[in-house]
């Protein structure tokens, strides 16, 4: 529920674990930390891609 508190500046605990350059995927939520709505994910172009044209929850949500 918060952004920034593990690792060293805050990078997570991948950074803390050494564990950066092994990480695929980085997920949040804007729900908790920024009082807001929504979240984000962060990776590699093709995989963003692909998530954004297979997830049903992008997919349907301007039904």
């Amino acid at each position: 529920h918060a952004v920034g508190v593990i690792g060293d500046g805050g990078r997570g605990s991948a950074s803390v674990f050494g564990l950066t350059d092994q990480v695929d995927l980085i997920s949040g939520t804007f729900s908790k930390s920024f009082a807001s709505l929504g979240g984000f994910i962060v990776g590699d172009n093709a995989v963003i891609e692909y998530l954004r044209h297979h997830s049903p929850a992008h997919i349907f949500s301007a039904s």
